[in-house]
């Protein structure tokens, strides 16, 4: 706890970068080795993996709170994009929420295939699964749930165009969502996740 609390104190008094001038906009400070998110009603914590570039202010465009791709790369030519983004929960069924998205690829992608992927959080209930067309998209995708009472959930996503991800670029995907952790005020939120969940 004290070391939480030293940890939000550097936050506290870290510089904010801006994203836009929008009364909604998403703002990320330095924290540590990591950065911290803001923006209407929510706050979480990430790391930005070595090698990659964050970004906050093209995030929003992108359907994202902070998009990461490979340094030296722009969004729009980025061969891998990592996008999070924090919505609201209406029930605890986060299954529900991916199986209804791969519903809708269904819909709009013959072809499409669904792959289970490992990707773990150490608190927050995970639920992973790639979706791909083979030889056109390939979207890495991951909801976490940080459980009863907390109004949010967080996902993940990971784009590769024509081929799967590297094993550094999954490792990267990887170490985003396992350094996610979202704020509650001042009081982070870890919730033992279910022994037994995806």
């Amino acid at each position: 706890m004290r070391v939480m609390l030293v940890i939000l104190s550097i936050v506290l008094v870290a510089r904010v970068t801006r994203a836009d001038a929008d009364a909604n906009a998403v703002r990320a400070k330095p924290k540590g080795d990591g950065l911290l998110v803001y923006g209407d009603g929510f706050m979480f914590a990430v790391k930005e993996p070595s090698g990659w570039k964050s970004d906050i202010q093209n995030a929003a465009r992108l359907g994202a709170n902070i998009a990461f791709y490979h340094a030296g790369e722009s969004p729009e030519s980025a061969v891998a994009l990592i996008r999070v983004r924090v919505s609201g929960k209406a029930d605890e069924n986060t299954m529900g929420d991916l199986q209804a998205d791969m519903d809708g690829y269904r819909q709009e992608y013959a072809g499409v295939v669904f792959e289970d992927i490992a990707v773990a959080h150490p608190s927050y209930r995970t639920f992973a699964k790639l979706f791909l067309v083979e030889d056109t998209f390939f979207e890495y995708v991951v909801y976490l749930n940080p459980g009863k009472g907390v109004p949010f959930i967080l996902s993940v996503s990971m784009n590769k165009q024509r081929t799967r991800a590297t094993k550094a670029e999954f490792e990267s995907f990887q170490e985003i969502v396992r350094t996610l952790r979202l704020f509650n005020g001042l009081r982070v939120i870890e919730q033992k996740a279910d022994a037994g969940a995806p």
